[in-house]
């Protein structure tokens, strides 16, 4: 009997099944810890691949940060420098002279500077008057004058041509342009900008830097080289790439296409954008880091608020994509066992030994890895320690060979020296160990240690810089003149920090100025002489001029005979003609000198051509010729202009063609011809003549001073050689033109256009009353001629005897002499004149005297309403009137006196008989008796306040007391540039005066509303003539009891 082994044990094939069931299970479980072990490797490398690339963006981020701002930050300060330096500044007095120096300079500067790329020096209009350029191979040179470019309408010229000297424009990344084009290759380009300036307020142009960023961008293509699982890319604040991708994507918005993260990565970029710091894994398994650089907010806590800059925010993009890990899903797991099961018995043996190699491998392969990016850290921050040096280097060298005197303050340490260059060391006589350490006290008097400690401590905590002219300063080398500028350096945390002080010896210029001060002195008191001597030639010729013609006009022509009639006539033309000699000669040395000053009121053009013509009828009667005027009697053109030298230019004209013409006619035709704009005007006149005729030859010459057409013409026709030239200059300074066409023996046209904004008709109605009046009285209170009490103040005799034989003739009875100013103040104490006729120059007290006493006494005793006061003056120079009315007069009339001209000023305060002078052949105009203009509208008033007195008090008060309120804060916004509230003061201001028919007081505000960019210097001009016109106001409504 077969015995059976042990059911425990089983058969043969159940053993071999077993131990193959058994050895597989191991094998797997092996294999599946391999596996695992394997996968939990890749994802620790996989993790320590992405910590090690953010660190490595970080660091990018905040090496480019710092070598970004501390290259931008050195050029800066190179900007501020080279616009103080002597070649600049020669340049901006004397662009001619200067640009030579200023062009050595920008060689010198870029030179020096490989980074470089151009400086530029642009005029207001964007005009390029000065560059420097670096071609490919590096050479610099200075672009020819036809190659300057006109940089009007780029970005940056109209941004930085805005700013105030001092700031300072960094413009955003972009690509340098050449005419319009994008240069190639292409050059990234970053600008420094500062406006100058001649007067330290307006900006007459720009100067910048164009600095070449290449070197910065290169970095990323060399990052994306070194790392196999990492893409570096330069991002703009809009998405746009700037660096670290291929070329056809960069520079999308200079380029008009739409690529960028913004288009390509969405969501990521939604994600990262604004943030300072992120990171984001996208559902792929990538992973993405971002850092911003905000150089704007970085420039400005460095540098202080005088830095502008455009929005200068990059983003360093840091996209990691590592192999993805090993995976336990799909064909991964079948290789895993089919290698194991292929490598089951050596898997047995050696498997713990080929884990542990390829670990070491691993680690070995990251170590290096880690050493070399680690070693790329270094170089880099090696690269921005050698520019920083390099920039200090460069710094120092430029301070130490500037011509100007720069010492460096620490303002942390009660404004320590800790800074002089070579200059400051010989112009103070000091060694940089007796000087570096010390304080002001230490080197300075105490007065003036103490002065420049309080100007140091302002300008720091202004933050603005300062310019001192000429201040005189005592040193161990002398007593220097300096022109002191005083710049404030803050640090990243917009603390005080330095103060870079340079000064300029121009103690020079100081002397050479007091030598021209003491020259001009000179040449303005001989100026000043010549002045005096024409007034008193016109006072000396006019005094006996105005015997023989007042005395001539009081002949009664009816009781002469033929032969004194003939010496009458003889006498009247004599006295005129040498009248008007001494007119043209006086005018002539006005115009000269620039004293001639145009008025500028509204007027009728036409009716003065109306007017002229009617009187010198008679003069063309005499010598049978026809004289017509083609203008309609009730035609008008109402402008702005000075409506007596017009009168002059057209009187002269007409009498010139009278003059040359023996018989036909002269025709005076005029016309008006639209202008550029709504509210101009073109007069345009035409005097035609049938006389003598010019030769062509000549007709340039009769424009010249004391010139005719020939000497013959001289002796035959007379004259001073001067009517043509006066009506040129007169015309010239209207802005207009005058033209001749002329043959000889048919006659000749003269053609004058002339400019003139136009005016309203009311306004005119109002002042032509009395141009020349004094808004301070009114004639509502006038007495008949017949029955007012005058005083004439004159010593000379003679005059006294015409001036009261005019007053006679022309109605008045009661009348009182004084022979000098002092009496003429005492007569006007004791008794009340209706109106008092002054002689300016008078023994013992001037006219001028004598009015401001009586002025006084009148304001002293209460005395209303005040005398009116008119001069009479044989001094026609110019000046004359406004010292006049600055006396208190109210008008004046020069001498020699004509009865017309008495009859026609008198009549503005007395009342006269109209058939009185029609019988004694007197002429007043009508608009003679018009009501004399006031600075306020009574009727535009009672318009308001229905005729109500006490309504009217309270408007007017209200109006006095809100103004002088608008005034004060008015006078506070006094300053250059662009002032907003300025413009809105007056404004208001405007709006009151209106209310009240202020008209004068109104046209100021409105203009110093318009005023809005303007210059200190015109703001306070302004200022002052409102506040004049606003006394004015003031004063007329206390005189009149109207508050």
């Amino acid at each position: 009997m077969t015995q059976q082994p042990p059911a425990d044990y089983g058969t043969a094939p159940d053993m071999l099944g077993r131990k193959i069931f058994f050895s597989c299970l191991i094998f797997v479980l092996i294999a599946g810890t391999a596996v695992f072990a394997w996968h939990k490797h890749q994802e620790n490398l996989h993790r320590e691949r992405i910590a090690e690339t953010a660190r490595l963006s970080e660091s990018t981020s905040l090496i480019l940060s710092d070598k970004t701002t501390s290259l931008l930050k050195g050029y800066i300060a190179s900007v501020q420098i080279a616009l103080q330096t002597p070649s600049m500044k020669n340049y901006i007095k004397d662009p001619v002279q200067g640009k030579q120096e200023l062009g050595d300079l920008f060689l010198s500067i870029a030179q020096k500077r490989t980074d470089v790329y151009k400086i530029r020096l642009i005029d207001q209009n964007g005009k390029e008057t000065i560059r420097s350029d670096r071609a490919p191979d590096g050479q610099i040179f200075l672009k020819a004058e036809k190659d300057l470019q006109d940089k009007s309408d780029r970005y940056f010229f109209q941004n930085s041509i805005k700013l105030a000297p001092g700031q300072i424009y960094v413009t955003r990344l972009d690509l340098n342009m050449d005419n319009g084009v994008i240069e190639t290759p292409w050059v990234p380009t970053i600008r420094i900008i500062t406006p100058f300036s001649r007067d330290g307020e307006t900006a007459e142009g720009i100067f910048m830097y164009n600095i070449n960023a290449g070197d910065i961008l290169s970095s990323f293509q060399r990052l994306n080289t070194e790392n196999t699982y990492s893409d570096f890319m330069l991002v703009n604040e809009s998405g746009y790439y700037l660096a670290g991708r291929p070329e056809e994507d960069l520079w999308g918005f200079m380029f008009d296409h739409d690529t960028g993260m913004h288009t390509d990565y969405p969501d990521v970029w939604e994600t990262l954008h604004g943030q300072k710091k992120q990171t984001y894994h996208a559902p792929d398994g990538d992973v993405w880091f971002a850092h911003k650089i905000d150089l704007q907010q970085a420039l400005t806590a460095t540098a202080g608020n005088n830095i502008i800059s455009e929005r200068q925010r990059w983003y360093i993009i840091t996209h990691t994509h590592p192999p993805p890990p090993f995976s336990l899903n799909g064909p991964g797991v079948l290789l895993a066992v089919a290698g194991s099961l292929i490598l089951m018995v050596f898997s047995w043996f050696c498997g713990n030994g080929i884990v542990e190699q390829q670990k070491v491998k691993i680690l070995k392969k990251d170590l290096e890895r880690r050493i070399a990016e680690k070693e790329e850290m270094i170089a880099l921050v090696q690269t921005v320690e050698r520019e920083e040096k390099k920039q200090r280097q460069f710094l120092n060298t430029l301070l130490d060979n500037m011509p100007l005197a720069i010492f460096v303050k620490d303002a942390r340490k009660d404004f320590r020296w800790v800074m002089i260059n070579k200059m400051a060391r010989r112009m103070f006589g000091l060694k940089p160990q007796e000087i570096v350490g010390k304080y002001d006290k230490d080197i300075l008097t105490k007065s003036e240690a103490a002065a420049m400690l309080t100007t140091d401590r302002a300008v720091m905590d202004s933050g603005e810089i300062l310019e001192l002219e000429a201040e005189r300063i005592t040193t161990a080398a002398g007593t220097l003149n300096l022109h002191i500028i005083k710049v404030p350096i803050y640090d990243d945390e917009h603390d005080q920090a330095l103060l870079l002080t340079m000064y300029k010896d121009v103690s020079e210029q100081v002397q050479t100025q007091e030598a021209l001060k003491r020259e001009r002195d000179r040449a303005e008191h001989a100026n000043q002489a010549k002045s005096d001597f024409l007034a008193n030639m016109s006072h000396e010729l006019r005094t006996p001029l105005n015997a023989i013609i007042g005395m001539n006009d009081l002949l009664d022509t009816h009781k002469l005979d033929e032969e004194n009639y003939t010496a009458f006539e003889v006498i009247h033309k004599s006295a005129q003609s040498l009248l008007a000699i001494v007119d043209d000669v006086l005018d002539i040395s006005k115009i000269e000198a620039g004293d001639m000053k145009l008025e500028k009121v509204p007027f009728d053009c036409f009716e003065i051509i109306h007017h002229v013509t009617k009187s010198l009828s008679h003069l063309a009667s005499q010598k049978g010729l026809t004289l017509t005027c083609n203008i309609g009697k009730n035609d008008s053109l109402i402008v702005k202009g000075d409506p007596s030298r017009f009168h002059r230019i057209m009187n002269n004209l007409v009498i010139n063609a009278i003059r040359y013409t023996h018989q036909g006619s002269v025709d005076v035709t005029a016309s008006s011809i639209p202008g550029p704009r709504r509210n101009r005007v073109i007069l345009q006149c035409d005097v035609r003549d049938t006389g003598i005729g010019i030769p062509k030859n000549r007709i340039g010459a009769i424009f010249e001073k004391f010139t005719q057409a020939d000497t013959s013409t001289t002796r035959h026709y007379g004259g001073s050689g001067l009517g043509l030239t006066i009506i040129k200059e007169l015309i010239g300074m209207m802005k207009g033109e005058i033209s001749v066409k002329s043959d000889v023996g048919i006659g000749s046209c003269f053609t004058i256009k002339i400019p003139f904004t136009t005016a309203d008709l009311a306004k005119t109605q109002r002042k032509k009353a009395s141009p020349q009046m004094l808004p301070e009285m009114h004639n509502d209170r006038r007495v008949a001629i017949d029955k007012a009490r005058l005083l004439v103040a004159e010593d000379h005799d003679m005059n006294r005897m015409v001036v009261e034989k005019l007053l006679r003739k022309i109605g008045c009875k009661s009348f009182d002499f004084a022979e000098n100013g002092q009496e003429a103040v005492e007569m006007a104490t004791a008794k009340k004149y209706d109106l008092i006729l002054m002689d300016c120059h008078m023994p013992e007290l001037s006219g001028y005297d004598a009015t401001r006493a009586i002025r006084r006494i009148e304001k002293e005793t209460g005395r209303k309403p005040p005398t009116p006061i008119i001069a009479m003056t044989a001094d026609a120079m110019q000046g004359t009137k406004e010292k006049c009315l600055e006396a208190g007069m109210n008008e004046y009339i020069t001498k020699p006196l004509n009865i017309n001209d008495m009859a026609e000023l008198l009549s503005y305060w007395l009342i006269f008989d109209a058939q009185q002078l029609s019988d004694a052949h007197i002429t007043v105009s009508g608009a003679a008796k018009q009501e004399t203009p006031v600075p306020i509208n009574l009727v535009h008033i009672n318009d308001y306040t229905d005729g109500d007195k006490d309504e009217q008090r309270e408007l007017l008060g209200l109006f006095k007391q809100q103004f002088a309120e608008s005034l004060a804060r008015l006078k506070e916004q006094i300053t250059p540039g662009r002032n907003k509230e300025w413009s809105e003061i007056a404004h208001q201001m405007k709006g009151g005066a209106a209310m009240i028919g202020a008209e004068e007081l109104r046209t100021l505000c409105a203009e110093a509303q318009n005023k809005e960019n303007t210059t200190k210097t015109e703001r306070q001009n302004l200022y002052k003539e409102i506040t004049a016109a606003y006394d004015s106001v003031c004063s007329y409504m206390e005189e009149e009891e109207l508050i």
